[in-house]
């Protein structure tokens, strides 16, 4: 399945930088959000993102879901749509901010598909998913802010905001690009940054960021999540 939905997702964007004709990278990403619309089980977050909607469809509904998630979601519930057709709809959303925040460099549109699928990033897009809305407008966000258009920039953080309230830490980006627009940060710099983010990546330390924020965490509706950690650590 996923051999197959890297090869039409590449020879889409490829006949799309061939013909110029951006129609075939919409046609990739249907492809991808058909496939991974009727998916199931590919991770415990996507299981839980499919109970809320069938839950939903039964008039229960959770009060820690964002504002935007959960319109979206109650969009298609109205419309009395199957889970799929909503998973597929968010598939394609999230692809479709990506490829739009490339649109001007579509010559490597073929190499973001094939990183997409064989790098496994899908399985973080299919789990967490109203993070991975917030990142792809945040990444559409930083297309506008690099234009300079910063009523649409705001704007789609702001949108984003509404999928994943941590997408407000986001707000001071825009001053950053036009402070360092034209400066790249040394080689050096690059590598040390990278080592250390990876470094935190390997340890637990974002359980212990809210047990010290934990008030904060609680007012945006996080503390599910230190939650679970304690449930780990019993088990």
């Amino acid at each position: 399945v996923y051999i197959f939905t890297a090869i039409v997702l590449y020879f889409c964007c490829r006949e799309s930088v061939r013909t110029k004709n951006y129609g075939y990278i919409i046609l990739g990403i249907v492809v991808y959000a058909i496939i991974f619309g009727i998916r199931y089980g590919v991770g415990v977050d996507c299981i839980q993102y499919i109970r809320i909607y069938e839950n939903a469809q039964k008039g229960i509904f959770n009060d820690r879901i964002e504002l935007g998630y959960d319109l979206l979601m109650n969009f298609f519930v109205t419309l009395q749509m199957p889970c799929w057709c909503f998973m597929a709809f968010v598939a394609f959303a999230q692809l479709f901010l990506i490829f739009r925040a490339f649109k001007d460099k579509v010559e490597i549109a073929p190499f973001i598909a094939l990183t997409f699928v064989f790098g496994c990033t899908w399985l973080v897009y299919s789990n967490g998913m109203r993070q991975t809305i917030a990142f792809c407008l945040f990444v559409l966000a930083l297309y506008y802010g690099e234009k300079r258009n910063w009523i649409v920039h705001y704007g789609l953080i702001i949108l984003a905001m509404q999928f994943h309230k941590s997408a407000m830490l986001l707000l001071i980006i825009y001053p950053l690009i036009l402070i360092n627009n034209k400066r790249i940060p040394p080689i050096k710099l690059q590598y040390i940054v990278f080592i250390i983010a990876f470094i935190i990546g390997r340890i637990n330390v974002i359980q212990q960021v809210f047990f010290i924020f934990e008030n904060f965490s609680d007012s945006f509706g996080y503390n599910n999540y230190i939650e679970r950690y304690n449930e780990e650590i019993c088990h």
